[in-house]
């Protein structure tokens, strides 16, 4: 349907936008702008994702999910951050760009269950937890430079000490930080765990699915342990431009900050599950 190669770059709005589709002959007219959609420069095809219908300029209360070229599209570079500037999240705008209904999935609506034949819970889940695992990565980063800066004969300034590593609370702080990301590895593990069980039974229970998500947010919460550490064994010199270990910082907590990544939101909803109380906070995960 896209091309005749599976080499293309397919990238996606989560469906925060102010977007709209116009009915027309054989399809659709969308007009709007889609916010930090990763991807979007070198992307090809884009996934517009529940955008409301709107006939003869009035909402009809139906929604579709589209896919648009990127090249038919406009980028607004919007995405100045502190990190995660690699993922070039920025907005993509669509004025009148015509989908043909080979290319539309309507989603049907059902006054209280909401939007139908969406993916289920435990596909944002695994989503989610790819994504984690970068994070985790990005700490493992941290902790091989600092190491390779401690092998150098990183200096601790002001002491009797000829080089950092020499001094026991520094070799102490290393290990409790190798030791932190080992238990977010544990973490990540365990809510893969709990996912691959969801995929191989096709369901996944509201307490399975909050158990997942606070294992996932006590591996952020471990890998940003680590790095503290790591900052504090780095010194100044871990801040210097040149230095991975501050991108490796920055990157760590622009990205765990995602919506999706929220410990209040997380962390209620587990505590929600574990008392059975409804409803659930959230209503992605």
């Amino acid at each position: 349907m896209l091309s005749t190669t599976p080499d293309i770059f397919v990238c996606n709005n989560g469906g925060n936008h102010n977007a709209t589709a116009t009915v027309v002959d054989a399809g659709y007219r969308v007009t709007g702008r889609f916010p930090t959609v990763s991807g979007c420069e070198i992307g090809d095809w884009m996934l517009l994702v529940t955008v409301p219908v709107v006939v003869d300029g009035v909402d009809s209360g139906e929604v579709v999910s589209m896919i648009a070229p990127l090249a038919a599209a406009d980028i607004e570079h919007t995405w100045d951050v502190a990190g995660m500037l690699g993922t070039g999240s920025h907005t993509v705008r669509f004025d009148d760009e015509f989908v043909p209904e080979h290319r539309v999935i309507r989603h049907p609506v059902d006054a209280v269950e909401g939007m139908l034949n969406l993916p289920k819970p435990e596909k944002f889940i695994g989503l989610a937890h790819r994504t984690i695992a970068a994070l985790v990565g990005a700490a493992y980063g941290a902790l091989d430079t600092v190491q390779t800066m401690l092998a150098k004969g990183k200096p601790l300034t002001d002491t009797i000490y000829s080089s950092a590593v020499e001094s026991p609370l520094t070799r102490h702080w290393l290990a409790e930080a190798d030791h932190l990301l080992d238990a977010a590895t544990g973490h990540l593990l365990c809510s893969a765990d709990l996912i691959d069980a969801a995929f191989t039974a096709d369901a996944m229970t509201r307490a399975e699915r909050t158990r997942a998500r606070r294992h996932m947010t006590a591996a952020i919460d471990r890998s940003r342990e680590a790095i503290l550490l790591l900052l504090d064994l780095g010194g100044t010199s871990g801040f210097a431009a040149s230095n991975p270990l501050q991108r490796y910082w920055r990157d760590f907590e622009t990205g765990s900050h995602h919506a999706h990544f929220n410990k209040l939101v997380s962390i209620e909803d587990y505590t929600r599950a574990l008392l059975r109380i409804d409803p659930a906070v959230s209503i992605v995960q």
